[in-house]
């Protein structure tokens, strides 16, 4: 966001924010008035342009789920392509390779194969995010009771695996 209204209004206003919750805190770094980070995203004044990137806090390890962790393989591998995903929405193009670098040597250091590494960040979500394009689909979740669960899957041609 870009605030014009001066670093006083801006502190009352984040004080204001952080004030609703306990838990949601938001915070903002400023360095010379020239740069900007709120959440995930850091924002630099170049010129009469502005910069953006993915922001990390100062006190950020680069911690994620070890490759030798008891999960899912789909668990690990959906952490890299989250945040290979989340590069590409935040940062703007001359700033998207330094990321991808970093996170390549942040999941080598969490335990990952370059191949692992390689495969899950060019792995792109499949279906399309233009919802016209997709039919409308509905999903229930039902508890396994033995005669009702299987009937009513006959019923609505649901499969109960």
């Amino acid at each position: 966001m870009i605030w014009k209204h001066g670093m006083d209004k801006l502190n009352n206003f984040l004080q204001h924010l952080n004030s609703q919750h306990p838990s949601i805190q938001f915070t903002m770094e400023t360095e010379n008035d020239q740069q900007l980070a709120f959440l995930d995203v850091l924002v630099r004044k170049r010129g009469n342009k502005l910069g953006h990137t993915v922001y990390r806090k100062p006190t950020h390890t680069d911690r994620y789920l070890h490759a030798l962790s008891n999960h899912h393989p789909s668990q690990k591998y959906g952490v890299i392509r989250t945040l290979t995903e989340r590069a590409r929405r935040i940062c703007e193009p001359e700033n998207l390779q330094m990321e991808f670098e970093h996170l390549k040597t942040t999941f080598q250091r969490n335990g990952y194969n370059k191949r692992e590494i390689e495969r899950s960040m060019n792995s792109r979500p499949s279906r399309s995010r233009d919802t016209e394009q997709r039919p409308f689909t509905s999903h229930a979740y039902l508890p396994y009771i033995p005669s009702v669960t299987n009937r009513i899957g006959r019923v609505t041609a649901i499969t109960t695996d």
